[in-house]
């Protein structure tokens, strides 16, 4: 799940709009990738030294069957005309990439609560920063806003923001993948390993007198596998109103 090519680009809607953090509530058009547009993605980020994991679920013919119904509804309902960090995909709003995913283990019956907190943060966002229509706001209001003041108190006039981010959850797995005890359920990917892992060839000469040797690094790669095949499927309903 992502944005389409035709949405307005992030500095228009900062320098050209003046949304200001109105821009975490922006609904750009979405579009929905198909397997072969995320298999390139995924082989050009393999070639780059970067945080890359995969983290797998094996699950079980009821978590499939209702995350396929999920799945084909979302498509039927249009759900993936709309994209933006706010929505929520199983209220029909629209969805977020990290959202997206997220989603299709809620219906599965397959969130928990550690993930929740792990995966997802809540802020709150002051209104005097959010811009709208009929209200600017200068990007250097925002790079003037003091640190204290980017994020609201409870008792500030702000907006509720909860919202996942991809960068957690390598936090999350990367702090896991290094405990030498796993928790139960969850073992390290050693197939995703041998087909993802790879030593890059970087810029940097490597120390000596031949000047086509080069250092390389690991692309950092490593994979989880969480096996919830013994779970029950959720039976609660696919939407929510």
């Amino acid at each position: 799940m992502t944005s389409s090519v035709d949405n307005p680009s992030d500095n228009d809607l900062l320098l050209r709009d003046k949304l200001g953090l109105g821009i975490f509530y922006y609904a750009y058009q979405g579009y929905l990738e198909s397997g072969a547009e995320i298999q390139t993605d995924v082989l050009k980020a393999k070639e780059e030294i970067n945080r890359l994991f995969t983290l797998k679920f094996l699950i079980n013919d009821q978590h499939c069957e209702r995350i396929q119904n999920y799945f084909n509804e979302y498509k039927a309902n249009q759900v993936d005309k709309i994209y933006g960090l706010v929505y929520r995909p199983r209220f029909r709003e629209g969805a977020g990439c990290t959202a997206y995913a997220v989603s299709f283990l809620e219906v599965a019956g397959l969130m928990e609560a550690e993930f929740l907190l792990y995966w997802s943060k809540n802020v709150r966002v002051p209104t005097d920063l959010i811009g709208d229509v009929g209200k600017e706001i200068p990007i250097t209001q925002l790079l003037t806003a003091s640190l204290s003041s980017r994020w609201a108190k409870e008792n500030e006039d702000h907006r509720k923001l909860h919202f996942y981010d991809t960068s957690f959850f390598y936090e999350w797995a990367k702090d896991i993948n290094k405990l030498k005890r796993l928790p139960a359920g969850i073992s390290r990917d050693e197939e995703a390993k041998n087909e993802w892992h790879k030593y890059v060839r970087t810029k940097k000469p490597a120390p000596g007198r031949d000047p086509d040797r080069h250092l390389t690094r690991s692309n950092g790669f490593f994979g989880l596998i969480i096996d919830r095949r013994e779970w029950i499927a959720s039976d609660e309903p696919l939407w929510f109103k």
